[in-house]
């Protein structure tokens, strides 16, 4: 499930999506043309985002 596409957050119902992106950078993104609040986590070892964690209530989402 790629988190950083959904509205919402699956364990507390808060609202990941911020800002609309405005319509001249449109171009640079994917829709839905919102920004997310949602954070990435990173490992630099294997270079890839294993995980995603709400800004809100901190739960872990595994990226599978």
């Amino acid at each position: 499930m790629n988190y950083t596409k959904q509205e919402f957050c699956p364990a507390c119902g808060t609202r990941w999506w911020d800002k609309p992106i405005p319509k001249e950078y449109r171009e640079n993104y994917s829709p839905p043309y919102w920004y997310s609040r949602v954070i990435a986590l990173y490992d630099r070892d294997d270079d890839a985002t294993f995980g995603y964690k709400c800004p809100d209530c901190d739960t872990f989402f595994e990226r599978k």
